[in-house]
């Protein structure tokens, strides 16, 4: 057998200790906040996130890109998504999997709450 692992396989994050970060530092209304699901645990495949997304349309917050694959599933409220070129409208209970190396952005619809989990490939 390889050995024991010095590290632990599992690790849970409570509610309470999960740290509330804005999508970028400084001053002005963040776009989404978001909470690390899974900070904790070692050698991460992926990481997850709880977020929720503050602004409109007209407020749309910057596209980013980075390496791999990104999942993002709507919770509460209505989220649109800009990938590239194109739009996407997620209601309660829908899902979306795609490219992250393609610019996007996210945005909520209406005046409802908005939050959703986003999985991206580490």
């Amino acid at each position: 057998f390889a050995g024991a692992r010095e590290k632990p396989v599992a690790a849970v994050v409570r509610r309470a200790q999960r740290l509330r970060l804005p999508d970028r530092p400084g001053p002005g209304q963040a776009a989404y906040h978001f909470e690390s699901l899974d900070f904790p645990a070692t050698e991460r495949r992926f990481n997850s996130y709880f977020a929720e997304f503050h602004i409109s349309a007209h407020d749309a917050s910057r596209a980013h890109a980075h390496p791999g694959a990104e999942l993002v599933y709507a919770l509460t409220g209505t989220l649109v998504l800009r990938i590239g070129d194109d739009e996407y409208r997620l209601d309660a209970g829908d899902s979306i999997y795609f490219d992250s190396s393609v610019p996007h952005t996210y945005w909520r619809d209406g005046d409802a709450p908005c939050t959703g989990v986003v999985v991206t490939s580490a």
